[in-house]
């Protein structure tokens, strides 16, 4: 199997690599979540230990998940190739990136639809019934 056969979104290989991918952005929201409030909290501290000291723990929180974050991605590989797994090349980093890349544009699509439908234009790539409700004059 190539590196970049993870096609179909059925496939055990598929699953596992769509759980890492949202892992990775998880994480990725998480040490932006942790950064921007030490921000807030040393902006804002005035001073107070408790507060720099909680700032401090966001940034270390933070470096804790991006250390792990890679690990995750170049430790799982290789651990998966030392166990003889078929096909361990599915779960490489750059397949994880793959589908985070993936993830993140349909969730974009997905607000792109929701404005769509609010101004009333209809997603082009959705089929409609042609006998909806709305083509019934009353």
């Amino acid at each position: 199997m190539s590196q970049d056969a993870v096609v179909s979104y059925t496939s055990v290989e598929s699953v596992i690599v769509t759980i890492l991918a949202l892992i990775v952005i998880a994480i990725f929201v998480g040490a932006l979540y942790s950064f921007f409030h030490a921000i807030f909290l040393f902006i804002f501290s005035k001073g107070d230990v408790e507060k720099n000291k909680s700032a401090w723990n966001g940034i270390r929180f933070m470096m804790m998940g991006v250390i792990f974050t890679v690990i995750l991605l170049l430790f799982f590989p290789t651990l998966l190739r030392y166990m003889q797994v078929k096909s361990y090349e599915v779960y490489e980093a750059k397949n994880i990136f793959k589908r985070v890349g993936e993830i993140i544009d349909s969730a974009m699509d997905f607000g792109k639809d929701i404005t769509n439908s609010q101004k009333g234009q209809i997603n082009p790539g959705y089929k409609t019934n042609s006998n909806s409700v709305s083509d019934y004059s009353l």
